[in-house]
């Protein structure tokens, strides 16, 4: 996707902020920087326009990064926060990026002990999701949706990375394969009543709160099909599944149960419960089915 014409205003002071404009640079965006000095980092901003204040290129711009806590949201554009915690974290007013790169390094995951990286991760790994944020909201003005909003808070994207390592490197089970993830039904795209339902329920614990959600939902005839149909095999491990014919019961079962709500109705009762569900947000929705 090419980012030629679009103005970007990048207001950043930390290196996560800074990252995501050169991304976004380097994809052809013209991006204005505001620099205290006026100068900007060597790396970071060599492919912007390093102003002291931008204040007077924002009403042209596209898209708006911040990433400091304070600022509060821009309605009239695509408005990127990225501050160092998440607005509901006991440290959300904290500026210090540094203490959001520690935290998400103390970490415990699913399963293993800790590992800490030997190189700070969570700067770089919320400017990429940042960056993808800036795609999908594009997308969804185009469609008409109107101003979007991304937040992508660098203790949240610090943690995502050390779990993902840890899961994939540390000990992993023999299911964290690519191709079973990829052939697990509780790792996959569902279609529901309007648009994609995008469900992340690979490890036991997930499954395990899946069910008690649909329980306390009223679809209890769901739950206690999926007990009927899932081996305890499954239940320990539902990122791999044991037999095609199992796998293929339960996508059924998960796809006429998705096919009843839409894909964001979805989403929001399933984030409510503490569950990894995403309403997919791209032009290829209509096409995929």
């Amino acid at each position: 996707m090419s980012l030629r014409g679009l103005r970007v205003v990048d207001r950043s002071v930390g290196e996560a902020g800074q990252r995501l404009g050169s991304l976004l640079a380097e994809q052809g965006a013209e991006v204005v920087a505001q620099r205290a000095d006026g100068l900007g980092d060597p790396v970071f901003d060599r492919s912007k326009a390093v102003v002291v204040d931008a204040g007077p290129w924002i009403a042209g711009a596209a898209v708006l990064i911040d990433d400091r806590p304070e600022v509060p949201a821009d309605v009239g554009r695509v408005h990127v926060r990225l501050p160092p915690f998440p607005l509901d974290h006991p440290m959300a007013g904290c500026d210090r990026e540094e203490l959001a790169e520690a935290a998400s390094a103390v970490h415990h995951p699913p399963i293993g002990p800790p590992r800490v990286p030997p190189v700070a991760i969570a700067a770089p790994v919320t400017a990429l999701l940042g960056a993808c944020g800036v795609v999908a909201a594009l997308r969804a003005e185009a469609r008409g949706e109107g101003p979007q909003q991304v937040d992508v808070a660098q203790l949240d994207a610090g943690l995502f990375a050390q779990e993902l390592a840890v899961l994939l490197t540390h000990d992993a089970p023999r299911c964290w394969s690519p191709l079973q993830w990829a052939a697990s039904p509780f790792v996959a795209a569902y279609p529901a009543r309007r648009g994609w339902l995008y469900v992340h329920l690979g490890l036991p614990h997930h499954v395990q709160r899946f069910v008690r959600f649909l329980e306390s939902d009223g679809l209890r005839r769901v739950a206690d099909a999926l007990r009927d149909t899932m081996r305890p095999a499954t239940w320990n491990d539902p990122s791999c599944v044991a037999t095609v014919g199992e796998a293929q019961r339960i996508r059924a079962l998960l796809r006429e149960l998705f096919a009843r709500r839409t894909a964001t109705d979805w989403e929001r009762v399933l984030s409510e419960a503490g569950l990894c569900a995403v309403a997919v947000r791209t032009g290829m929705s209509k096409r995929l089915r």
